[in-house]
């Protein structure tokens, strides 16, 4: 994975001791690593003067699947180099408080986890789930743990779409779904690490009986995600610092936004849409409790 290997390190090495393209474009990609960490391949490999095969392997090289992981991995080196700046001239400004320290921080963390899904998104992959849930019937969603959240803001954001949709945190619920399915499902999933029994289960049912699949997850390259016929990459757990309780589930988050994002773009009756947004959001503003007024008093 990106966070067991230091890429300036390797690249450093393979820059000194290496021979031919891998050691000039090492020593470019060392130059320009900060803006490495926001282009796709083929920009790399114009910028530096070589084929897009010579930077994919570069990133072979030095330990990485691939060049998008080798991406990962410098963006975050930059979000942390970024961070320590920033503490630094926090405290330089004398911000002594401990409570201080953690606000700032934490914003830092949580902004480079955003940059890094930046980096993961694919948009062939968002514009197949977008597709996938306009042609579904009904849609399944699930997670478990710190994905249940995600799976249930989902759920939510869908059903203002006037999508049928239903979410399950309960897996022998979700195994009864899975073993009679309605026609026209899509299965959508939402696991951290890819490797829960329970989404295995389900996307290697719905597989078996030809039903179209999303997954969520910060490992592509687990069990589920191998399974899965569309998978959206989100931040991995240990991107500058993130838990997966709470880093990882930032960046599940902002998918999700992402999907609503194109659905919102892609919805065949836009306008009607909109306005039945804004007379939802009317009536949900009745549900919510009125400010009172204060008690007025009696005049003598």
């Amino acid at each position: 994975m990106a966070g067991d290997i230091d890429p300036m390190r390797s690249l450093s090495a393979l820059a000194i001791c290496g021979t031919g393209a891998f050691a000039s474009l090492s020593e470019w990609v060392i130059n320009n690593r900060d803006s490495v960490a926001d282009m796709p391949l083929a920009e790399v490999a114009e910028a530096a003067g070589v084929s897009e095969t010579t930077v994919f392997r570069l990133a072979q090289q030095i330990g990485f699947s691939g060049y998008r992981e080798m991406r990962v991995a410098l963006a975050e080196l930059r979000g942390v180099a970024r961070g320590q700046k920033v503490s630094e001239q926090w405290m330089s400004k004398g911000h002594t408080d401990p409570y201080s320290a953690v606000i700032n921080n934490t914003i830092n963390v949580h902004s480079q986890m955003l940059r890094t899904t930046a980096v993961l998104a694919e948009p062939t992959a968002l514009r197949a789930t977008v597709k996938a849930i306009q042609e579904a019937r009904v849609i399944q969603i699930f997670g478990f743990g710190s994905s249940t959240g995600p799976v249930v803001d989902l759920y939510q954001r869908l059903i203002r779409f006037g999508y049928v949709t239903n979410h399950y945190s309960d897996p022998h619920i979700l195994t009864a779904v899975t073993a009679n399915p309605p026609a026209g499902s899509l299965f959508f999933g939402i696991s951290f690490s890819g490797q829960s029994k329970d989404v295995v289960d389900a996307l290697t049912s719905s597989n078996r009986q030809g039903f179209p699949s999303v997954l969520i997850t910060s490992h592509p390259d687990s069990a589920a995600g191998q399974l899965a016929k569309v998978v959206l990459g989100s931040a991995p757990a240990g991107a500058v610092g993130g838990s997966e309780t709470v880093g990882t589930r930032i960046s599940q988050l902002t998918i999700i936004e992402m999907i609503c994002t194109g659905l919102a773009l892609e919805h065949p009756r836009k306008n009607e849409f909109l306005r039945n947004a804004a007379i939802i959001e009317r009536e949900i503003e009745k549900k919510r409790v009125a400010e009172q007024s204060p008690p007025r008093t009696a005049s003598v």
